[in-house]
């Protein structure tokens, strides 16, 4: 049954070059009075419908092999497609901050959303989806004791999947129950991080790739943006004094030195075995946590002058003349101390 399926095509191309032999050879007469003139229009027509149908294939294959050569590229190259999926039934809203920072480091986050049930989504949520441009996935339940936000994930995570918008994948939950959908993701080769309250039962843990825990007690990064430290630099003194006829006093530059670039510096080192992340990747790290990051905005002219004013960060200069950063060696813990609050 097999073979009789795959050589169809074939049995209908041989019977309609068939066919058009026995159209000839009943109604096209002798050239000049030569019987086999018959068999040469036949098969000069014949051989033209084979050269222009090898022709026809050999343009539908190469078409075929450009379009997967394009879907493969697209695939694999650039950054890391990432999908973050929120049970919003599930978690607090301040979760989603420290998930967000999680995420950045494998790759580019292209779909964000967030499940819930009408009275989650438009209490506790909405400000916290609107403001991250999470998209709100709205779900009814049509009976009582009946999650349908978890089933709608589900389904959207093995469509991302299947249609190819993402390779990892970020579940945003402490609910045991997509301990089997990471299982379904990660043998289709696909990534699977966890983000969860200390609650996760190990089900969920040991089901993903890594898993972030979350405590209420950490800070998020508007706790982290208003622990900011600031160095002023001193302005110069101009010749003929502070008072000299004709200058005026120079504006005092406050470069200010933001907690997150050590947490950020921090975070990818641990995944290294050398304790230093180079210092192009960090700041795509950083752009990735937010677009709108830049030196300036702290007042330095560059990533790296800003990193070199802070005291917990060391910045490397390697052989290949890139620059690396890692964390400064500890040596006067009561300084840190009062640094971190």
């Amino acid at each position: 049954m097999l073979r009789k399926k795959r050589n169809g095509p074939k049995l209908a191309a041989l019977k309609q070059r068939a066919v058009l032999i026995a159209f000839f050879f009943r109604f096209s007469g002798p050239i000049n009075g030569d019987p086999s003139s018959r068999y040469l229009i036949a098969s000069r027509l014949t051989h033209r419908n084979l050269r222009a149908s090898i022709r026809e294939k050999c343009n539908r294959d190469s078409l075929t092999k450009r379009s997967d050569t394009e879907m493969s590229s697209v695939t694999n190259g650039g950054d890391t497609r990432v999908a973050v999926l929120v049970d919003c039934d599930n978690v607090p809203p301040e979760i989603l901050e420290h998930a967000l920072l999680m995420v950045a480091k494998f790759g580019r986050v292209v779909l964000r959303r967030g499940y819930g049930n009408p009275s989650t989504l438009a209490n506790k949520w909405q400000d916290a989806l609107v403001r991250l441009a999470f998209t709100p996935c709205l779900q009814y339940q049509y009976a009582s004791g009946k999650n349908t936000a978890d089933i709608a994930l589900a389904l959207d995570a093995l469509e991302a999947l299947f249609d190819r918008r993402a390779d990892t994948f970020c579940l945003v939950t402490s609910d045991s129950d997509f301990a089997y959908l990471c299982r379904k993701l990660r043998e289709r080769g696909a990534t699977v991080c966890i983000v969860g309250q200390p609650k996760t039962p190990a089900a969920l843990r040991n089901a993903s790739d890594q898993f972030f825990e979350w405590a209420a007690s950490q800070s998020t990064p508007d706790s982290i943006a208003s622990s900011v430290q600031r160095v002023v630099e001193k302005p110069r003194t101009p010749i003929g004094g502070e008072h000299a006829i004709g200058h005026e006093p120079p504006k005092v530059t406050i470069k200010r030195r933001p907690r997150f670039l050590v947490e950020a510096v921090a975070l990818l080192a641990s995944d290294t075995s050398e304790g230093k992340v180079g210092l192009g990747y960090l700041g795509q790290y950083l752009k990735r946590t937010d677009p709108a990051f830049s030196p300036e905005t702290y007042g330095h002219s560059g990533l790296l002058s800003m990193v070199k004013t802070y005291d917990l960060l060391a910045a490397k200069q390697e052989d290949g003349g890139h620059w690396s950063v890692a964390l400064a060696p500890r040596s006067d813990p009561l300084r840190e101390t009062e640094d971190s609050r």
